[in-house]
């Protein structure tokens, strides 16, 4: 192959002819297929929360198994609004009307209920206000939110106010139709002395959907990871693989209650893309890199040996050598055992 003017810094792989980066793309893969199943790339999920009365959830997306369901015992917090109250630090704009709702909460004895015309203008605001509260010590902020219709991520934000200060902008994730959302947001700040005197809490409109109705249920501020967690018994939860859910059994939402849930499971090992492989970036996998580089070494070798004739280097004691060294390396695989979710 002829290589043309090539510019200066210019870096250049040489491959044997027979081992093309096509073929060595193929055996890495096959390495990560041969653990699927078997080895999972863990994963932690917290984005379900109980309430004592669901006992069927979705499984979140990208996890294959279930090792183990916590839930969240305790945790630092301080209430910022419980919604047994209305919004009502400043007159209503016009098409806005809040009520409590006795029927449709999540916590205590109501939510908020905001009923929004079609004559909202983007922007309008109710607020809650209240005596000074100190929220430096905390890092997110925690609530019930929920819509008669679809809505887009930050459609809505909760504002905090230090008197006419806005310190920090929460945007409400995206919130599908008659579905109660649990909103967990890390205040954007690390440090988070700007929220020493918080005195009111807004919620706005920024491009949601006019002519709707909504809830808001339990605001709190937590210290996210100040938190106690608890395993909950494989005797109150199993995996339902046919419509890929969670559910609690023998009392299992009770025990969880108004909690964070905690799924500690695993995903399937990505694999690895021709595109990766073709500019040489193929350097990191989610299975151990010893066997990964061991079996891909063994079937490398494998294919380009043979007899002693056409097997001058010997290859197929080389593709000995590494398929022990693959073997070893798969029996230390830290296989996770658990229910299968798929």
């Amino acid at each position: 192959m002829a290589v043309t003017a090539p510019v200066a810094n210019d870096t250049f792989e040489l491959w044997p002819a027979v081992f093309s980066p096509a073929q060595i793309h193929r055996y890495l893969n096959q390495a990560l297929i041969e653990t699927t199943g078997k080895a999972f790339d863990t994963v932690e999920d917290t984005t379900l929360h109980g309430d004592s009365r669901i006992t069927r959830f979705d499984i979140p997306s990208g996890i294959s198994i279930i090792h183990r369901i916590e839930y969240r015992k305790s945790v630092l917090n301080t209430v910022v609004h419980a919604c047994d109250a209305l919004f009502d630090g400043v007159a209503a704009p016009t098409g806005w009307t809040n009520a409590l709702d006795s029927e449709i909460y999540k916590v205590g004895p109501s939510s908020n209920r905001f009923t929004l015309a079609a004559t909202v203008s983007l922007g309008d605001y109710m607020s809650y206000t209240f005596t000074f509260k100190d929220l430096s010590g905390y890092t997110r902020l925690e609530c019930w939110a929920r819509s008669n219709t679809a809505q887009d991520a930050a459609d809505y934000v909760l504002d905090l106010y230090d008197g006419t200060t806005v310190r920090e902008t929460v945007s409400l994730p995206a919130l599908t139709a008659d579905t109660w959302t649990w909103v967990s947001v890390a205040f954007t700040i690390a440090a988070t002395d700007h929220l020493r005197a918080i005195t009111s809490v807004r919620f706005r409109i920024v491009t949601g959907t006019a002519a709707t109705v909504l809830w808001l249920d339990d605001i709190r501020a937590v210290a996210y990871d100040d938190a106690d967690w608890k395993t909950l018994s494989m005797s109150n939860w199993q995996v339902d693989k046919n419509a890929r859910d969670l559910v609690l059994v023998n009392g299992g939402e009770s025990i969880i209650g108004d909690s964070l849930i905690k799924i500690v499971g695993g995903d399937k090992p990505a694999m690895i893309s021709t595109a990766e492989t073709a500019a040489g970036d193929a350097d990191v996998t989610e299975v151990s890199d010893d066997f990964v580089v061991a079996r891909a070494t063994h079937l490398a070798l494998m294919s380009a040996s043979g007899g002693a004739a056409t097997d001058p280097d010997d290859r197929k004691s080389l593709a000995a050598y590494w398929g022990n060294r693959a073997d070893k390396a798969y029996r230390g695989l830290p296989f996770l055992v658990g229910r299968l979710c798929e």
